[in-house]
């Protein structure tokens, strides 16, 4: 027995030792930057400025960042580059402010004794907005203060466009509860769900709601994810309230339309706009 004692406190010792060989205090140069967000969905924007009124020339996206490494007592600047896509790609100092103007250089930094910031990503509100939706493609670069961090997500999308265009917080996912409940998202159906409630029908508007950009729930298995965008504060009872009040105002909508003459409601493909169906 004594053996068996004597046996198992030698392990314990060997097993303490290599525990405090692997907890030595964490000391490296090396600092990574990364984008600071939970779910893929956050990685996509969509920006329009025509709810922004005439008078408005820019908007600011703000693109969360985090550390990992040292926290240190000075500013370190950040350096974010536009990467290069085939289509619809945005220009700088056209359709956003350069990542490298002068005049962002005292915002593009991580503070004194931080780990987490945020930088403004400024667009333009270039006139060929008026036909055309861009695209800034946007990653973490190198400098002598930080490398792109091992942490996905690697890159941020941002969409600009000074026309109706899908909201954030409408998801593409065949699944989520706007594309179920009421349709697939369609720029007339977004101007006919304007006109039938007043409501902007923005990320504000659908974030009230109780939606969310959402992200794929694997909870019930691999076989079984779903996309799940229904935060807290989402009432079922209210969103089937709101869709039969939607679907009454299309009914009264081509009614009118075929008094005048004119075709039921149609969808940019031609096909006619149906609510919940």
């Amino acid at each position: 027995m004594k053996n068996k004692f004597l046996i198992l406190w030698m392990l314990s010792s060997v097993l303490l030792s290599a525990c405090d060989e692997e907890l030595t205090p964490y000391n490296v140069d090396t600092c990574w930057l990364g984008f600071d967000m939970e779910n893929s969905a956050d990685t996509l924007v969509y920006r329009t400025f025509i709810y922004s009124g005439p008078q408005a020339e820019t908007d600011t996206v703000w693109i969360p960042l985090k550390t990992i490494g040292k926290v240190v007592d000075y500013d370190r600047p950040v350096k974010l580059v536009q990467l290069p896509v085939e289509d619809s790609c945005a220009v700088a100092g056209k359709h956003f402010v350069a990542f490298d103007d002068a005049a962002l250089h005292s915002c593009y930094i991580i503070p004194a004794g931080k780990t987490r910031t945020e930088l403004p990503v400024v667009l333009k509100r270039d006139v060929s907005l008026k036909t055309d939706k861009v695209l800034i493609e946007i990653a973490i670069g190198e400098n002598e203060y930080f490398v792109p961090g091992f942490v996905l997500p690697k890159c941020i999308y941002v969409w600009v466009t000074d026309q109706l265009d899908r909201p954030s917080f409408w998801a593409t996912a065949e699944d989520a509860t706007l594309n179920t409940k009421i349709g697939i998202y369609d720029p007339v159906l977004h101007q006919f769900l304007i006109d039938a409630t007043g409501e902007k029908w923005d990320d504000e508007y659908i974030a009230s709601l109780g939606l969310t950009k959402g992200y794929l729930n694997t909870d019930w298995g691999p076989t079984m994810t779903y996309w799940d965008d229904l935060g807290p504060d989402y009432d079922a009872n209210y969103m089937n309230y709101l869709v039969s009040r939607l679907q009454e105002a299309l009914k009264q909508e081509n009614a009118a339309r075929a008094n005048r003459g004119e075709e039921p409601l149609k969808r940019s493909d031609g096909t006619e706009l149906k609510i919940g169906e």
